[in-house]
């Protein structure tokens, strides 16, 4: 009779125990955001998302019910005089069971609220525009040279044919001066205006010319034009020779690939959403990348406050834009938006796990060990690719690109004004000098031609009746006469 009553009673404690464990039915507080929790938008007021559906296998593993609240803050957490809000209060305030929702385990927020085995680890990486490339040959023929330094080449080559056709001219000892009976070769053309022009542009590539200039300031000017025309070439090829070593691996080229890269630059501006969380991360680390980048960060105004922004910063900046975004979320928007790419480690690593009111005793080791089924059979790896990588747009391959630092050694530039300064230097030194020995040359001709103008000029002697007689009179056949009046 006992033994028949010790069974009944055991047999009505498990069956109770095994009802409650089955009609369990726990409040589940949560925060909309995509894609963790979203609206379906269908009209039936329900939701969908990565904690949704690892909600439902969890409860599905750990055998329980739920209903799901919106926290009514709409905050994660935080403590102010003592007292906390967001989904964090609400479970220390009993008014909720568990929170489904992103929320990042703490030290400070462990201390009041229990937390599950971590759902997911996440960080922080770097929001980028994808790199276009684009095969223009074109394009690479006239990039050793800034677009300033071609305008000024195209200036000085007319520049330089208006002198030699003004040095033709007049200068006295120029070709132009022969006489057309003395230039059987018809040299005296040879700088003309046609000529000339066509003399600096040949010259200019190196090609074969007929005459060069015969008066000194014709010859120094020309001197000093080959010497530009030679640096210039040498500089030209030299640097095509380098961009062609540069885009030799056929690599699209992004500006920085991880933290570290990011943080020695200043050319692509950067920066991230007021999250204290990642602020307090960077500032106790020790590396000194991320005291870069927090300094960074204080001193401009690149900081955006929310991803729609950092989009769209991206998309429109001239100069580029990086966002420091969180892992997840990064992914989830370069899966949507196929001109936008992730690089960078995860900085900043953290847990996101289930958070559970400490009353309800033994809640949150029942939902680790639903976790780490779902995790142990792939459920976990499939719910993350279904929700955060499985947009129209694949993640390329970081190991397809390669950053500009890691092109350090072998990259070019097109060279500027001030790179090529001493060239134009030296022409300008040519022109000059050419310029004043023109009009020393001019002068002086003007001087020997005045002077031998004044000695071959006949001198004229009065006669005594007034009128004028040459005083050369050696072929006067008069002044013979006594000679030939001896005649009988």
């Amino acid at each position: 009779m006992k033994l028949w009553l010790l069974s009944v009673l055991i047999c009505v404690i498990g069956c109770s125990i095994s009802a409650k464990a089955q009609d369990a039915t726990y409040k589940v507080i949560t925060i909309m955001s995509e894609p963790w929790v979203m609206d379906k938008n269908d009209g039936s007021q329900s939701h969908k998302g990565f904690m949704i559906d690892l909600l439902q296998k969890v409860s599905m593993v750990s055998d329980f019910n739920y209903t799901l609240h919106y926290v009514k803050d709409g905050k994660y957490g935080s403590e102010t005089g003592g007292r906390w809000d967001g989904a964090v209060g609400e479970l220390v305030a009993g008014d909720a069971d568990i929170a489904a929702l992103p929320m990042i385990v703490t030290e400070k927020r462990q201390s009041v609220v229990d937390f599950s085995n971590a759902v997911m680890n996440i960080g922080h990486r770097i929001l980028i525009k994808k790199p276009v490339v684009h095969n223009d040959p074109l394009k690479l023929l006239f990039e050793p040279y800034s677009l300033p330094v071609w305008i000024l080449v195209v200036v000085i080559s007319w520049v330089m044919g208006a002198v030699l056709i003004i040095i033709n001219k007049f200068s006295p000892s120029e070709w132009a001066q022969v006489p057309v009976e003395q230039d059987p070769t018809f040299s005296r053309d040879s700088f003309a205006a046609n000529n000339a022009f066509f003399f600096v542009h040949s010259t200019l590539t190196w090609q074969g010319y007929k005459q060069v200039p015969k008066s000194p300031a014709g010859r120094i000017v020309v001197c000093m034009w080959f010497s530009f025309i030679f640096f210039m070439i040498i500089a030209y090829t030299a640097n095509l020779t380098a961009l062609l070593l540069a885009n030799r691996t056929n690599q699209p080229v992004v500006p920085f690939k991880t933290f570290h890269e990011m943080a020695s630059q200043t050319l692509i501006p950067y920066g991230t959403m007021q999250n204290v969380h990642l602020i307090n991360k960077m500032r106790d680390s020790n590396d000194p990348a991320f005291h870069r980048i927090l300094a960074y960060m204080d001193l401009g105004d690149n900081n955006f406050k929310h991803t729609s922004d950092a989009i769209k910063k991206i998309r429109d900046s001239p100069k580029g834009y990086a966002a420091i975004v969180e892992s997840t979320a990064a992914d989830y928007i370069a899966s949507k938006n196929c001109d936008l790419m992730v690089v960078g480690e995860k900085m900043s690593p953290s847990q996101v796990g289930f958070a559970c009111n400490k009353a309800v005793k033994g809640l949150c080791n029942e939902l680790s060990e639903a976790v780490r089924e779902l995790r142990e059979d792939g459920t976990m790896f499939m719910l993350y690719n279904k929700w955060f990588t499985s947009g129209q747009c694949l993640q390329p391959n970081l190991d397809d690109f390669i950053s500009r630092q890691e092109t350090a050694k072998i990259s070019a530039r097109p060279l500027s004004l001030a790179d090529l300064s001493l060239a134009f230097v030296v022409l300008l030194f040519g022109l000059v000098v050419g310029a004043i020995l023109l009009v020393v040359e001019i002068l002086v001709h003007r001087y020997k031609k005045k002077k031998a103008g004044i000695s071959l000029e006949p001198v004229r002697m009065t006669a005594a009746n007034g009128r004028g007689q040459s005083e050369t009179t050696d072929n006067d056949e008069n002044d013979k006469a006594p000679i030939a009046a001896a005649e009988p």
